[in-house]
């Protein structure tokens, strides 16, 4: 919209992403914790790099928003690029 390049619309963008990767996460670790570490999903899942690196990334997004946004703009584009690469544990 109008507000491309601003301060406070790219952070608070970026803070609802975080704020989804982070319920996200927990609701994965809650259904690890349901059905034990030896389930199917804690095996796939395994040390759940992408996961986290996500969550530093939207950190960072959040941050650098009232530095420069367009390092936020990356920061997203950068996670979402990385979760359309096909995890190898998953991949038959």
């Amino acid at each position: 919209g109008d507000h491309i390049g601003e301060q406070w619309p790219t952070a608070v963008y970026c803070a609802v992403l975080l704020f989804a990767a982070a319920a996200y996460s927990m609701l994965e670790q809650a259904i690890i914790r349901h059905q034990g570490k030896d389930s199917n999903l804690a095996t796939a899942l395994g040390s759940e790099t992408k996961g986290k690196i996500s969550l530093l990334c939207y950190v960072l997004s959040v941050v650098t928003a009232f530095i420069y946004p367009w390092i936020s703009y990356a920061l997203v584009i950068t996670v979402t690029v990385m979760w359309f690469i096909p995890d190898r544990r998953l991949a038959p």
